[in-house]
């Protein structure tokens, strides 16, 4: 539903857009309804399940981000690629870090 409402925006905004830079960069957005619309119903799932497992929240963010670098690869200038693939990077390192602290390690309790 989501993607189809945004399906429907891009189409009005497509006619508003008449020839100004500030809704053009806008309606960029528009122009991949189903990446906005999968990034938002991933960012929104947090109040369906309000207390996932570390490893589903973190598998879900990923799902999120991977539209949202998709978009921004569109609004961004080309020289300013690198930084956005190195925000990836991190994103994903913080991610195994979170996934990795919640695993409890035996200090010798077992032997």
């Amino acid at each position: 539903m989501l993607a189809t409402g945004l399906y429907w925006a891009r189409r009005r905004m497509r006619s508003r857009v008449t020839g100004d830079a500030g809704p053009a960069d806008t309606a960029l957005v528009f122009d991949m309804p189903v990446s906005v619309a999968l990034m938002l119903s991933f960012l929104f799932s947090r109040w369906i399940y309000p207390q996932p497992p570390r490893l589903l929240w973190a598998i879900l963010g990923a799902f999120a981000f991977l539209p949202s670098v998709i978009i921004l690869r569109r609004l961004f200038e080309r020289d300013l690629y690198p930084i956005l693939y190195g925000l990836v990077v991190f994103y994903f390192l913080d991610q195994l870090r979170a996934v990795a602290a919640a695993i409890q390690y035996c200090r010798g309790c077992c032997f």
